[in-house]
Formats: structure tokens, C-alpha cells, sequence
């Protein structure tokens, strides 16, 4: 692109061409999973098809869940940051949990995620108010290159997820890193 240093970090998350495309992919492949998880424990989905291959309805339903997928939510108040990657509502317990993924590059790991929970600070506060629930921010976060945070494990269980599905995230965000890396070095 001769815009920058076009170091492997670069290529990771850098390049504002990709953006909008490859990372955005990558990106929704992991929250795919997530989101997979989440439906198939709560009782929302039928079936199970390989992450690659789900797409996401944006509204899931029954008489305790409901899930939304990249929804955004209307407040009373402007608020910047008001569409997370999932938005999960247990409606026995009155408890929203708003999960917002990232794959940034590693050194940024700690950094992303303390941003992305301010991020949505707001929201789980007008959340709170306006619906009448507990609210939780979750930010699953693995980097570009697969390295898993501290935080994973704890994340993933917090919404119920099985810590084994790390593998599988893994395996997704390195593929989708090798496919895009592929396409731009061709």
C-alpha cells in the first residue's frame, strides 16, 4: 500500500483496506462462534452448522433468552457506543450481558479490552435503567496471531461458554489471519 511499514503487525491490523473487509471477517468469525455458543446453550438453535457456515439470526428467542446480533440499542440519552456484537438477555434473572469481541494484535491485548469495557460503560448503565435488568459487559479477546489473554477463560465463562471452545477460536482466527494474509502477499 506504500502508506507505512509493511511489517507482519502491519498486515495483522493495520491496513486500513482490510478493515472494512478482511478484519471485519475475522472478526465476525469469532463472534459467530460466540454467538453459536450462546444460542446452543440457552436452547435457541436447532441445528449447528460449522461456524463458517452460520449466519446469525438477528434476533433469537424463547421464554427465558433472547439474543441479538449486532444490535443497536435506542436509549433515552445519545450514547457513542450503542451496538455490541451480541447482546444476550435472561429474562428470568433480569440480566443483560452486552459481549463486544476484538482481535487486536498481541501487545495490544490489555489495552483493547480495558477500552472496549469504558466503551460500553454507558450502555450497560441506560440498559440498567431503561429495561429494568443487572447488565454485565463481556469482551472476549483474542489477538491476531492467536495468542489467548488471561481474561479468555474468565470471559468464556462468564456467558457460559465452555473454555474448551478456546481451540476452536483459535483455530478460526488463525485461519481467516492466513487467508487474508495470503490474498494480500499474491
Amino acid at each position: 500500500c506504500k502508506t507505512a511499514d509493511e511489517s507482519l503487525n502491519y498486515l495483522l491490523a493495520g491496513y486500513s483496506t482490510l478493515a472494512s473487509t478482511d478484519y471485519l471477517a475475522r472478526h465476525n468469525q469469532v463472534a459467530k462462534i460466540i454467538y453459536q455458543q450462546i444460542a446452543k446453550r440457552c436452547g435457541l438453535l436447532k441445528s449447528y452448522p460449522p461456524y463458517y457456515k452460520f449466519n446469525p439470526a438477528p434476533l433469537l428467542e424463547n421464554e427465558k433468552y433472547t439474543l441479538y446480533w449486532d444490535k443497536e440499542v435506542r436509549t433515552d440519552k445519545t450514547i457513542d457506543f450503542d451496538k455490541p456484537d451480541i447482546i444476550l438477555i435472561d429474562k428470568q434473572k433480569q440480566f443483560t450481558q452486552l459481549i463486544d469481541v476484538a482481535v487486536p494484535l498481541t501487545h495490544n491485548l490489555s489495552n483493547t479490552e480495558s477500552t472496549k469495557i469504558q466503551k460500553y460503560r454507558n450502555l450497560a448503565i441506560e440498559i440498567k435503567r431503561i429495561w429494568k435488568q443487572n447488565s454485565a459487559r463481556t469482551v472476549p479477546i483474542i489477538s491476531a496471531n492467536g495468542v489467548v489473554p488471561k481474561s479468555l477463560k474468565n470471559n468464556l465463562n462468564e456467558i457460559g461458554i465452555n473454555p474448551k471452545n478456546i481451540k476452536g477460536i483459535q483455530k478460526a482466527v488463525l485461519l481467516q489471519t492466513c487467508h487474508m494474509l495470503r490474498k494480500i502477499l499474491e
